[in-house]
């Protein structure tokens, strides 16, 4: 079953659940290499927090009358999936070149040989940063500010100014911050009662462990749209609402899109207050991924939540945790490593680099293992729940073993075929890394596929209806993969490939492809 070193990550991740992990004893893990070489355990860490996500699910199916089911995943698939949104490919083309990454979203040196990560993906993030460095948007004159300043000054500046921008530090450094100081006495997941008034418990269970289950989802970027793909693949009834005058990355969009309905609205207007209201007074769960104090800005403090739904799940999720001098600041994926000691303990002091994306992913995943256990509680003793989980404090943990000897495999053909699948769309065929927990009775499926945002109107609501058996699976293993014409991104995020994988255009023999 698990390694040594992953039943500890296990035990870690699962100390704040109350539902019942006992199928744990019935996952299979093929403990394949690494595929990136690392010194933090990052294949374990994603080994052991999908398997963590797979036994909540498998159980809260038994509580709800399915029958037990063994579990079943590959360790290097499992770290491919911190990844998905670079293998992810519509009609063989990488969607992740969508959207380009910005000179403002880079590592640049300080005066002192310190490193600063700045992040300007979104146009009003971009020109802050611009207009602080008083320099234009390249990346040589960025560099030549940023060696003007201290990493600590332009860090402590840009958090007074709402940027986004981190300080490299060690593990050891983060550790004596007070905001590493305050998450180390945080758990992983937080599930935390909100009230105990009332009872809402899930009917019982036809075909599918979350059918039924109702997510309203206000979230953006990775981490947080993670937890409601990660749901409906087990039947979760997901709608998102989203504010159309947000800045988005059509590559995220379209790798956390499947399985979801998006619904615009802007919540400072009536009609979409109303409509939140709507469907908040009759889901199961509300994933919040923004600062924290925006609900409230808005008009929606607890109180009010639990006074229009008295047995709300509330998912909350933010970058630097909840509480601490650290709280309230801005940060993303890039930032989390940046802070926590991923960057410089798995790279040269002189080229910090990323490789994968283990706080957002690994956030959404502990976002819906949270949720499961809060639904499984809340099943057992009513009441409203909160789940609380954030990207600095994922990072923490996906630092917390290492192996300085450890080794990796490139990534080959044979990997991208084995471990993704295409699923024909009215938008195209979609190339995407498959679900790695496989169920033996109930497979992750997401019969929704992605799509823009936006794509239903407000008159729609939940689904009524729950089928009485699975649905058909709509992917199939991949055929493209197969026949090598899906165009891989050169080295994603620092990651290895084989000398035959990597490639700058098509194959002379490519043609559109058809689905099987």
């Amino acid at each position: 079953m698990f390694s040594k070193v992953q039943q500890e990550l296990f035990t870690e991740i699962t100390q704040g659940c109350a539902i019942d992990l006992s199928g744990i004893d019935r996952l299979t893990v093929e403990q394949t290499p690494d595929y990136v070489k690392n010194p933090f355990r990052i294949h374990d860490f994603a080994t052991t927090l999908h398997a963590a996500l797979g036994t909540a699910i498998e159980a809260l199916g038994r509580e709800r009358g399915l029958p037990p089911q063994e579990l079943r995943i590959d360790r290097r698939h499992a770290g491919l999936s911190l990844l998905s949104v670079i293998f992810h490919f519509q009609n063989g083309w990488p969607i992740s070149e969508l959207g380009t990454t910005q000179a403002t979203s880079q590592l640049y040196p300080d005066k002192n040989g310190d490193w600063l990560h700045m992040m300007g993906e979104y146009p009003h993030l971009r020109r802050g940063l611009l207009r602080y460095l008083n320099c234009p948007d390249d990346p040589a004159a960025i560099a030549a500010a940023t060696r003007k300043r201290s990493a600590q000054q332009m860090e402590d500046d840009l958090a007074e100014l709402s940027m986004c921008a981190a300080k490299v530090r060690t593990k050891e450094e983060w550790a004596q911050h007070p905001q590493g100081e305050f998450l180390a006495g945080t758990l992983p997941v937080s599930v935390e009662p909100l009230s105990s008034s009332g009872r809402k418990a899930l009917a019982p269970a036809k075909a599918r462990a979350l059918e039924g289950v109702r997510i309203l989802s206000l979230t953006h970027v990775l981490a947080g749209p993670s937890i409601g793909r990660l749901l409906s693949e087990h039947g979760a009834d997901v709608i998102e609402l989203r504010n159309p005058y947000f800045p988005y990355q059509p590559s995220f969009e379209a790798d956390t899109g499947y399985g979801r309905r998006s619904m615009w609205a802007v919540l400072t207007q009536d009609a979409s207050k109303r409509k939140f209201e709507e469907l908040l007074s009759s889901c199961d769960v509300l994933v919040w991924g923004y600062r924290p104090g925006g609900l409230e800005r808005l008009g929606y403090p607890r109180e009010k939540l639990l006074a229009i739904n008295p047995n709300l799940v509330l998912v909350r999720l933010n970058a630097y945790g909840f509480g601490g001098p650290w709280e309230s600041r801005r940060g993303w994926e890039q930032l989390a490593q940046t802070v926590t000691g991923l960057v410089a303990g798995s790279s040269p002091h002189d080229d910090p680099i990323l490789t994968s994306l283990p706080c957002d992913y690994g956030t959404g995943i502990l976002g819906a293992l949270g949720t499961v256990d809060a639904l499984a509680r809340r099943q057992a003793e009513g009441g409203a729940w909160e789940v609380q989980v954030s990207l600095a404090r994922t990072g923490m943990l996906a630092a917390a073993h290492s192996d300085p000897k450890a080794t990796a495999e490139p990534l080959t053909h044979a990997d991208i075929e084995k471990y993704t699948v295409d699923q024909p769309t009215p938008g195209g065929i979609f190339t995407r890394v498959e679900a790695p927990v496989h169920f033996s009775l109930t497979p992750a499926i997401v019969s929704v596929p992605s799509q823009i945002m936006g794509n239903i109107p407000m008159s729609e609501t939940w689904y009524d209806d729950v089928p009485d058996e699975l649905p058909p699976v709509p992917h199939y293993p991949s055929k493209l993969a197969r026949e090598q014409k899906l165009l891989v991104p050169d080295a994603p995020y620092g990651v290895p490939l084989s000398s035959a994988l990597g490639k700058k255009s098509l194959p002379p023999n490519y043609s559109t492809p058809k689905p099987i």
